[in-house]
């Protein structure tokens, strides 16, 4: 079976006011505050979140929403690919 998420944790919190957590990942059944706490104490990979508090450590159809959290986090987000010129002078 495959699940498609079609929302987001910010995109779930714009939509419904007064929402307080989302749960993010249902397999192991952990809110956006459970994997913001993982970040806040170090964990800045999605394996580190995974091993801090289970999230994405089912199905992985939560992997993509944990990944914005931790970039959220972070305070940015991160490029999924970067074109490096190697032959360019500076």
């Amino acid at each position: 079976m495959t699940l498609i998420f079609i929302f987001t944790p910010s995109t779930i919190r714009a939509s419904l006011p007064g929402v307080d957590a989302v749960l993010v990942c249902h397999c192991r059944a952990k809110s956006d505050h459970e994997i913001r706490r993982a970040v806040r104490n170090g964990a800045v990979t999605l394996h580190e979140v995974s091993r801090a508090c289970g999230a994405a450590s089912g199905c992985g159809g939560c992997a993509e929403a944990v990944h914005e959290i931790i970039a959220s986090e972070l305070g940015a987000f991160e490029p999924r690919s970067v074109d490096l010129d190697l032959n360019a002078t500076h």
